[in-house]
Order: structure tokens, then C-alpha cells, then sequence
């Protein structure tokens, strides 16, 4: 309770999840969050033989739109091809195609 408490977390489970014949029920499954995006949890049968609840968890969330940003990884670069193509006289190269 104490971890949940420092970070602001909600858990958002009222009810027992796991139901076993004349056992006491249990809340054994959690929805924590710190964001009140949870709009609502409808708690199921559950499926074939298991004893937990199915829950059905409806959520609303804001996307906001991004783009891309392209970054270099210049940590990869052949700075040794570089180097050798630097030192071509590129002035006498480009004299013939005047």
C-alpha cells in the first residue's frame, strides 16, 4: 500500500475477482494506474473451468499526434573513406567536366 501511495497509484478493482465454491472471495487481480483514463470495468463470467472473474476494462486515451524526427547515428560513419576521399584533388577532377 505504501509503494502505491508514493507513486500516486489508483487501483481501481472493487470487487472479488476470484470466486471458489464456498470460499471467501478474493480481489486478486489489479488495474493500477496514475492516470484517470479508466472509464469503466464490467466484471465477467468467468471462462471454462477457471475461477476468475474476466474483466472487461474500457479505457479512454488522448494520442497525440507526432512526427518522426530523423537522427543520424554519426558514430557509424566511414570517417576513414572520408579522410582518403578528402585528400583527392577534387579541383583537377572537376576541371574536366568544364
Amino acid at each position: 500500500m505504501d509503494i502505491l501511495r508514493k507513486n500516486y497509484l489508483l487501483q481501481y478493482i472493487d470487487k472479488p475477482t476470484r470466486i471458489r465454491g464456498d470460499d471467501e472471495p478474493h480481489v486478486l487481480d489489479l488495474v493500477l494506474t496514475n492516470e484517470p483514463f479508466i472509464a469503466g470495468i464490467n466484471f465477467l463470467a468467468p471462462l471454462g473451468k477457471s475461477d476468475h472473474s474476466v474483466l472487461n476494462i474500457h479505457c479512454t486515451a488522448q494520442v497525440r499526434e507526432t512526427t518522426n524526427v530523423v537522427k543520424y547515428n554519426y558514430t557509424k560513419g566511414d570517417y576513414d573513406s572520408l579522410r582518403i576521399s578528402c585528400q583527392i584533388n577534387w579541383e583537377d577532377i572537376l576541371k574536366s567536366f568544364q
